[in-house]
């Protein structure tokens, strides 16, 4: 899973409890926390408050059904930085099968700059 530190997006893998088993330095820096504290962390304490009930919902269900990639595209999640501050971000779910049995693998994906640039353009910018 190593390979994973040269993408551009955070990524994670959690067990079918929510567990994060490994972390990219993109997530350290996304969260703004270390690697150390992201491991046995539940990514749900990563998802702000008011859209963790449907984070949760839709990772139980990937769970029950992880035959193709799920994003969370349509829908505006917020992540939540170790220091309380929040995000948009997009997540993409991915099954992963490993000797253990299967996990998912999540890129999170930073959507700052992006909406940054949406409104810049709709007010003519």
């Amino acid at each position: 899973m190593c390979q994973m530190n040269g993408m551009p997006d955070a990524c994670l893998v959690v067990d079918p409890e929510g567990t994060i088993v490994f972390a990219n330095q993109e997530a350290e820096s996304l969260f703004q926390c270390s690697r150390d504290s992201l491991i046995t962390t539940l990514v749900n304490t990563l998802i702000a408050e008011r859209c963790r009930d449907a984070y949760v919902k839709w990772q139980t269900n990937f769970f029950l059904a992880a035959s193709t990639q799920q994003s969370s595209e349509g829908e505006r999640v917020y992540a939540l930085r170790q220091d309380g501050s929040e995000l948009p971000v997009e997540i993409f779910l991915s099954p992963l099968l490993l000797q253990s049995g299967l996990v998912a693998a999540l890129s999170i994906r930073d959507l700052t700059k992006s909406i940054r640039v949406e409104r810049e353009l709709d007010q003519g910018v």
